[in-house]
């Protein structure tokens, strides 16, 4: 199930409702339509201190913002100076403008909720009267329509979320398919005869020389393991061809002890050293190779799978989708970024009428508080 942070963090409630509600929908184009969401109505009650491409923002949305900053961070008066109420005020206009640029954004890309999610905000707009109460609210002029609203924009961050990733999913994928065009995936299993001493000493290590490099087999014992990997690979040709299952590859490696040595692997162009890729880019399906001589030691190769386009697909599926995830928030704030909504200034003077500390100190005085500490409502 997918998560996504919102602003709002009431009590934990708010975000076991997020979970349930806003993740875990799918892509955009599993949703109906949002209906009357969106609409701001804020305005109507409450004075204008800045206005982003028609979408009002009011004392009350500041308001908003402030209260639930210091509840989710549990700020209490000590821990507010000059400096502290400058920043939180600064980073409610670059946030709310953030909000309502994301809200146009929705509205132009044609975004809209499931019902899962319209359910949801009433649920959550519910939890935040629940946990505030009306009469705290209405007293910093903040209604219904306003705690509404701020829950649509936390909607919006998903709803567009989703539609980067979508979006870059797509580019990535061209972009992988075009780089692993000429790639051939093949997949196979491979045993090794090591060449250097194995064993550990007193204290568990690796055996190395005064270097600390391993220590290399000596002519007469790289003699003994050519010979236990010729006779490996006679087993083993002999056991594909009779389908002999007790003779796989598998169980040999167990038996002759080199299975700690030997796995399962995909071989893509030019993996190894010319000599070596040779030989592997030589099998066809099911051929088990000749006894080569490598860095490591003797290898011993059985091609499964020359040309695995299924894994190849996938491979490249999960490449688009890990890079879509780790770049969605990115693409998103670009969106915000071009939208140009960085020079429109708010109304300072109606700014200047939120008193920031006499609300922290009526939060406190009323019990409204989150410890993030010990996770108490107090």
């Amino acid at each position: 199930m997918r998560k996504i942070m919102l602003q709002i963090s009431v009590a934990g409630i708010i975000i076991c409702l997020i979970c349930v509600g806003l993740s875990g929908c799918g892509m955009a184009g599993n949703s109906v339509s949002q209906g009357d969401a969106g609409t701001n109505t804020a305005a109507e009650n409450s004075p204008e201190v800045l206005n982003v491409f028609g979408n009002a923002i009011t004392v009350a949305d500041y308001n908003l913002y402030i209260i639930q900053y210091f509840y989710n961070y549990g700020i209490t008066p000590d821990r507010l100076d000059e400096a502290g109420v400058n920043m939180i005020m600064d980073s409610a206009t670059d946030n709310l403008k953030a909000e309502m640029v994301r809200k146009r954004l929705v509205e132009e890309a044609g975004l809209t909720a499931s019902e899962a999610q319209l359910t949801t905000i009433e649920l959550m707009v519910d939890a935040f009267y629940g946990t505030f109460g009306e009469e705290f609210l209405s007293s910093y002029g903040i209604n219904e329509a306003d705690v509404r609203a701020m829950v649509e924009r936390q909607l919006d961050i998903y709803l567009l979320t989703e539609k980067a990733e979508e979006e870059l999913f797509s580019e990535y994928m061209d972009q992988y398919e075009e780089e692993y065009e000429e790639y051939q995936f093949r997949d196979m299993y491979y045993v090794l005869f090591p060449s250097i001493r194995l064993g550990y000493d007193e204290n568990g290590e690796l055996i190395v020389d005064d270097a600390g490099n391993p220590i290399p087999l000596t002519e007469e014992e790289m003699a003994e393991q050519r010979a236990l990997a010729e006779e490996f690979r006679e087993r083993a040709v002999e056991g594909l061809s009779s389908g002999d299952a007790s003779a796989s590859m598998e169980i040999l490696a167990a038996e002759y002890g080199v299975e700690p040595y030997s796995n399962k692997q995909y071989y893509v162009n030019g993996l190894y050293d010319d000599e070596l890729s040779q030989m592997v880019e030589s099998l066809s399906n099911g051929e088990i190779s000749e006894v080569t001589l490598t860095d490591v030691g003797y290898m011993i190769v059985r091609m499964d799978n020359s040309n695995d386009t299924e894994y190849k697909e996938q491979m490249i599926t999960q490449l688009a989708a890990q890079s879509a995830e780790e770049n969605k928030d990115a693409r998103v704030q670009s969106w915000v970024d071009a939208a140009g909504a960085g020079d429109i200034q708010p109304d300072q003077e109606l700014l200047n009428t939120i008193d920031v500390m006499a609300l922290c100190e009526d939060m406190i005085e009323r019990g409204i508080w989150f410890d993030q500490n010990n996770l108490n409502v107090q």
